[in-house]
């Protein structure tokens, strides 16, 4: 897979930052590391039916997945979103089972990005 064969567009959001590969790499990880610690919180939150703080998650999720241009993640959020603005809650866990399987998806084709210019997250 070529850096321009790529789904994320990671070298494109390093030109417009002005920042090499490996700083952005730092970006990524962090990402990673929020989305781990927001799984938690959408799971809890929906068990406990907590509905306001599950859409604050899934704000969260929306924005920091739209700012590293992770669209995917951005889109089924940006989904839920709109069912939890509308009161509508019998879906949430399928969005939310979704959305855990994007997540991890984007994690692994990120670190495999990273690793074709020999770099570890």
């Amino acid at each position: 897979m070529n850096a321009g064969e790529f789904r994320y567009d990671i070298d494109g959001l390093a030109k417009e930052l002005e920042v090499d590969l490996e700083d952005i790499l730092g970006l990524y990880a962090s990402y990673f590391e929020e989305m781990n610690s927001s799984i938690t919180e959408l799971e809890t939150n929906n068990s406990q039916e907590n509905w306001a703080m599950l859409q604050r998650a899934i704000h969260n999720i929306k924005g920091v997945s739209a700012n590293l241009r992770i669209e995917d993640v951005f889109v089924e959020a940006e989904k839920l979103d709109h069912l939890l603005k509308a009161n509508s809650y019998s879906e949430a866990g399928d969005y939310i089972k979704s959305i855990i399987k994007l997540i991890e998806k984007a994690e692994q084709d990120v670190k495999n990005y990273f690793n074709e210019f020999g770099l570890k997250m």
